[in-house]
C-alpha cells in the first residue's frame, strides 16, 4: 500500500433521513459524489433514523425536520441523551423561527434549507464533521428572530395593578402606602409583590425596581 493511501484520512460517514425518498436519494448521490464522504445508510422515517445511528454510528446525519413517524428534533434529542458522537446537521424546507431555535439550542451543528445546492451540502457535512458550525446567512435571520421570540416569551408579564404597584414601590412608598392608593389590602399587595420578585428573580424592592427598568417593564 502506498504512502499516500496510508495517509489519507478516512471517509466521512453520513446516514441521509428525509421523508421524501426521491429527494434523500437526491441527497445521499450528491454527498457520495465527494470522495472523501461515504453515506452509510438511509431512511425516511424518525424512528429508523434513530435505530441506523445507534446500528451504524454515522459522523454525521442529515435530517429532514418533518420525518415520517418521528420528526427530527425528537431524532437529536435522542442522539443527544444518548451521547452519541454523531453530529446532526439538518437540511429542510421548515425555516420558521422556532424550529431553527429550537434545532440550534438542541445541540444541531448546522441546518440549511433545501435550496442549498449539492456543493453546498458537501461542504456542510465536511464543516460539520470537522466540528464546525454551518448556519447560513438565511438561517441565521431566521434564528435570530427566535431568540428574540423566546426573549419575549420568558418576559413576566404583569397587569397595570401590579405596575402600578412597582411603580408605588420605586418610589419609596411602603406597603400601607401603596394599599391605600391602589385600593387593596396590604396582604394582596405583599402577595403581588412577592410573586413580582418570583418572576424576575430578585429577592427585595430595590432589586425588583431595577430589574423591571432594566427589563422596560416600567420607565
Amino acid at each position: 500500500m502506498s504512502e499516500a493511501a496510508l495517509s489519507k484520512p478516512p471517509a466521512v460517514r453520513v446516514l441521509v433521513a428525509d421523508r421524501q425518498p426521491m429527494f434523500g436519494e437526491s441527497m445521499a448521490r450528491a454527498i457520495a459524489r465527494d470522495p472523501g464522504q461515504q453515506v452509510v445508510a438511509r431512511t425516511v422515517d424518525g424512528y429508523e433514523a434513530i435505530a441506523l445511528i445507534a446500528e451504524t454510528q454515522p459522523d454525521v446525519a442529515v435530517l429532514e425536520m418533518a420525518l415520517r413517524g418521528l420528526d427530527g428534533l425528537a431524532v437529536l434529542s435522542a442522539v443527544v441523551r444518548d451521547e452519541l458522537a454523531t453530529r446532526v446537521l439538518f437540511i429542510s424546507d421548515v425555516s420558521d423561527p422556532t424550529a431553527v431555535y429550537a434545532a440550534v439550542v438542541g445541540g444541531a451543528w448546522g441546518y440549511l434549507t433545501k435550496r442549498s445546492g449539492a456543493e453546498e451540502l458537501s461542504h456542510a457535512v465536511a464543516a460539520v464533521a470537522a466540528g464546525g458550525i454551518v448556519i447560513p446567512e438565511e438561517v441565521q435571520h431566521a434564528l435570530d428572530e427566535g431568540i428574540r421570540r423566546r426573549a419575549r416569551s420568558e418576559e413576566p408579564r404583569i397587569d397595570e395593578a401590579t405596575r402600578e404597584i412597582l411603580v408605588l414601590t420605586a418610589a419609596g412608598c411602603s406597603v400601607r402606602e401603596i394599599s391605600g392608593q391602589v385600593h387593596l389590602a396590604p396582604s394582596t399587595v405583599k402577595s403581588r409583590l412577592h410573586c413580582l420578585y418570583k418572576a424576575l428573580g430578585v429577592s427585595a424592592p430595590t432589586a425588583a425596581v431595577a430589574e423591571a427598568l432594566r427589563r422596560h417593564l416600567i420607565d
